[in-house]
């Protein structure tokens, strides 16, 4: 085997064990190995060929980590209105009113027209299509199920 395709392969080795470590360092010896492998390919020294690797292996690793580490990474996002980092979220709908358009029975799962969509919602009474009802929040079983009360 050949220089070129011993350089390629280590840098194929490298992407490939990036994968595994999540450290966003050893793809950076993987092209530092491929530019030794087109080093390889134009030189035919050993010589030249480590110095490409050193070289660009720690240049790109000096010059693009922070740059990459902060595309790939995101940004973080601030917590939304109604969260806190000690308490649960508040849900949005708590305490709007909403209309049956699907009877709900007793500890049944119905459906409330609520924000211009259909929602799956459940109650502890029986309701019937066309009563105004209270959102509470989400089930506690189910968080695409919403917990209703009759307007009294």
């Amino acid at each position: 085997m050949n220089s070129v395709v011993i350089w390629f392969l280590i840098g194929v080795a490298c992407m490939i064990g990036e994968l595994f470590t999540a450290s966003f360092i050893v793809v950076f010896f993987g092209i530092g190995a491929w530019a030794a492998a087109l080093v390889a390919a134009v030189y035919a020294g050993l010589e030249q060929e480590l110095t490409a690797f050193l070289l660009v292996s720690l240049l790109s690793l000096l010059f693009l980590r922070r740059r990459l580490v902060t595309v790939f990474q995101g940004q973080k996002a601030d917590a939304p209105s109604g969260c806190t980092s000690d308490a649960a979220p508040t849900f949005a709908y708590a305490g709007a009113l909403a209309e049956v358009s699907r009877a709900i029975p007793a500890g049944g799962v119905g459906e409330v027209s609520l924000g211009g969509s259909f929602w799956r919602a459940k109650s502890s009474h029986f309701l019937p299509e066309g009563t105004r009802v209270r959102v509470k929040g989400p089930s506690q079983e189910d968080v695409l199920v919403l917990e209703v009360e009759p307007v009294q």
